[in-house]
Formats: structure tokens, sequence, C-alpha cells
């Protein structure tokens, strides 16, 4: 036995916060909906792909860009439980910015994150937040 919002007692069929019942179909889920019309929006539209690789002495970071018009610098960050391991900083020149990440120590396998911001002439930013698994 659950209680209902409007604290009715129901048997058997659970409820949804809307008040439908859960076994049937919302209106969302069908084909004709207003979610069909719907245009989804890119993520980020100035970085495309970040590829990472471990080296001996750091990381090697590879960024895609949709173009480089307008873009000025690109900065990456490398994080490890919220630290900054490493960091570096190119000047954009086309669609492909390769950078090396200079670390201390070598990197140790795991999962990274990496925060790369794109800066443009105007000072506009473009950031992006991408977990990286360095082996």
């Amino acid at each position: 036995m659950s209680r209902c919002r409007s604290g009715t007692r129901s048997w058997g069929a659970s409820t949804s916060r809307s008040g439908r019942a859960a076994t049937t179909g919302s209106p969302e889920s069908a084909p004709g909906g207003a979610a069909a019309g719907r245009k989804v929006k890119r993520r980020n539209k100035v970085i495309r792909s970040v590829e990472t690789k471990r080296t001996k002495h750091g990381a090697k970071c590879v960024v895609e860009l949709a173009g480089a018009g307008d873009l000025d610098s690109l900065s990456v960050w490398l994080k490890h439980d919220e630290r900054i391991v490493a960091s570096g900083s190119r000047r954009v020149h086309g669609k492909r910015v390769a950078l090396t990440l200079r670390t201390h120590k070598r990197l140790r396998k795991g999962v990274y994150e990496l925060d790369v911001i794109a800066l443009s002439a105007e000072g506009e930013q473009h950031s992006r937040k991408i977990r990286a698994r360095l082996r």
C-alpha cells in the first residue's frame, strides 16, 4: 500500500509525481510528441575532441577545434583528484593543436580530468571538461 501526493491510498499501480500511472505511456515518449520536434544543441561548438596519451615525462594532448577563425590561444589543465598535475598552453594556428603537458614525476595509470579552455581574440572563453583514462 502506498500513499499518493493527494493523500489517497492506492493498491497495486504506482503513480508518478504528475499523478499519472507509471505503467501507461507518457506524452513525451510518443513519437509525435513535442520532444520529437525539438532540436538538440551541441554541447560545445568550438572544442570538438580531445585525445590524451601518457608519455615518459608527462602527457601529450591533441585538441581538435571547429575552426581557428577567431581563436587566439588554448590552455589545458590536467587534474587528478581535483589537484592540477600538469598544464600547458599554446597559440592556435589551425584546427588541431598538440600540447605537451610536462610533469615533475611520471603520471600513474588511472582516470584524470582535463580542463580545456580556448580563448578568442575578443576575450571570449570556450571551455570543456573531459575525463580521460591514461594507460
